[in-house]
């Protein structure tokens, strides 16, 4: 937001967005939402792991920086 007004680009995809059959809600309501679903679960030591395995699997194949 500049000068009270809104970036036309934000703009322009928050309308896009708006147009799709999405469900588009803050990060707390989807796992509000979760837990209610499928209940509380932490994950255990094991399923981390295989997690972080995974995950640098994925960077060392794709690349990228996040």
């Amino acid at each position: 937001m500049a000068d009270g007004k809104l970036n036309q680009r934000f703009r322009f995809l928050m309308e896009r967005l708006a147009r799709k059959d999405v469900w588009a809600v803050p990060v707390s309501t989807l796992l509000d939402y979760l837990i209610k679903v499928n209940g509380h679960h932490d994950i255990s030591a094991a399923e981390r792991n295989r997690l972080e395995r995974k995950w640098i699997w994925h960077k060392i194949r794709i690349g990228g920086s996040s």
